[in-house]
């Protein structure tokens, strides 16, 4: 346990817990077509264009609020798995297509506040053209989540160690400074930066928020391997490239010296980094992450 005089329980528990949506959206197309290299922008698109009201979610930049919104590119599955559609700069012709034989889907997560909206926009995808052909909505499933709560969906009840699997490439955020020097780093503290402000609504950088960051690193003990398991690319968005992670990294847990509360906290920070993404531009479709907890 590391002290450092933080109230956990009152960070945690001092603001009412926000409810999160994950809406996993399944489509076809009515004809062939070329998308862009990364699917993440369709996605967005196509919810601005069934919704025109989520623009201003999509686009409005509010200093130390993040958008309460996250998208994943559009995926489908194979025998290996989920693919998701983006290309890297610089591969191939940098474009990504989809057929009429084939069922595609993808996901939007958000904060109780967008919900609606985001629901509407949704709905309001079947039939609409765009791209050279006409989307149909094929399936929905919605769930929710409420955090932080005391029993979340990420629990490390007798586990020694957490693989994090960046489904989408992730741009991590520096939570120091502002810099056009991108820090790709999977220190946990970094990595999981925004989530940890969000779920404690410290969105400005106080000594409490740095604390919690703290507690990060001290919990989560990334794997001396990492190195063969991340790799670093560059994705093609709007013909700007940007770098990003890819793959995997397992991080140790440091169970004999976490206290209960600090425990607490880690899951509710993993919890929110699976349903709303970690990172940046995770309402355009990066940092989609899948987090599964091991027993050695």
């Amino acid at each position: 346990m590391i002290d450092i005089g933080l109230d956990i329980e009152h960070v945690l528990f001092s603001a009412p817990s926000r409810r999160y949506y994950v809406v996993h959206v399944g489509i076809t197309v009515t004809n062939p077509a070329v998308l862009p290299p990364f699917t993440g922008k369709v996605v967005k698109s196509l919810l601005i264009k069934s919704n025109p009201l989520l623009e201003k979610i999509f686009e409005e930049s509010i200093p130390d609020q993040p958008k309460p919104i996250h998208v994943t590119p559009i995926g489908y599955y194979s025998r290996n798995g989920v693919v998701y559609l983006w290309k890297r700069a610089g591969v191939n012709n940098g474009i990504t297509t989809v057929k009429p034989d084939k069922k595609y889907f993808f996901t939007v997560s958000c904060s109780e506040e967008v919900s609606g909206m985001i629901l509407e926009a949704v709905l309001g995808i079947n039939s609409i053209k765009f791209f050279n052909t006409e989307w149909i909505l094929t399936d929905l499933d919605v769930k929710t989540y409420k955090l932080p709560n005391n029993n979340p969906p990420i629990k490390l009840d007798n586990t020694d160690s957490v693989k994090v699997m960046f489904r989408t490439p992730v741009q991590p955020i520096d939570p120091y400074r502002k810099s056009k020097y991108k820090r790709l780093n999977i220190l946990p503290g970094i990595l999981f930066s925004y989530n940890a402000g969000e779920i404690t609504k410290m969105y400005k950088r106080g000594p409490e928020y740095w604390r919690i960051l703290d507690i990060i690193n001290y919990v989560l003990i990334e794997s001396k391997t990492y190195w063969k398991t991340v790799k670093q690319v560059e994705v093609l968005y709007e013909q700007k490239t940007i770098p990003a992670l890819t793959g995997y990294v397992k991080y140790w847990i440091n169970k004999e010296n976490t206290s209960k509360k600090e425990k607490l906290l880690i899951e509710n920070i993993l919890s929110h980094a699976q349903i709303m993404g970690a990172g940046s531009s995770r309402a355009i479709g990066l940092g989609h992450i899948e987090i599964k907890t091991q027993q050695t």
